[in-house]
């Protein structure tokens, strides 16, 4: 990740890719450790067995999106 491009943004570490921590912080991210983390138009998750949280957030903001075109989500969760 390049330095600043993660600037307080938070996201949930990849499983197979831990040692991303560092980059990701680094990068002036915010590192959380849950199943899944939602940073108003980026969802992330940890690892294949959270792809049913990261699949349902996924369609929460689509439909967020579908209603309110142009519009990002401006929540952080």
């Amino acid at each position: 990740m390049a330095p600043g491009l993660g600037k307080a943004r938070q996201r949930a570490p990849a499983h197979e890719l831990l040692t991303l921590q560092d980059d990701i912080t680094c990068a002036a991210g915010i590192w959380e450790d849950r199943e899944v983390v939602i940073d108003r138009n980026w969802v992330t998750s940890r690892k294949p067995d959270d792809i049913p949280a990261f699949d349902r957030e996924m369609r929460t903001l689509f439909a967020q999106a579908r209603a309110t075109p142009g519009k990002a989500r401006a929540e952080t969760r």
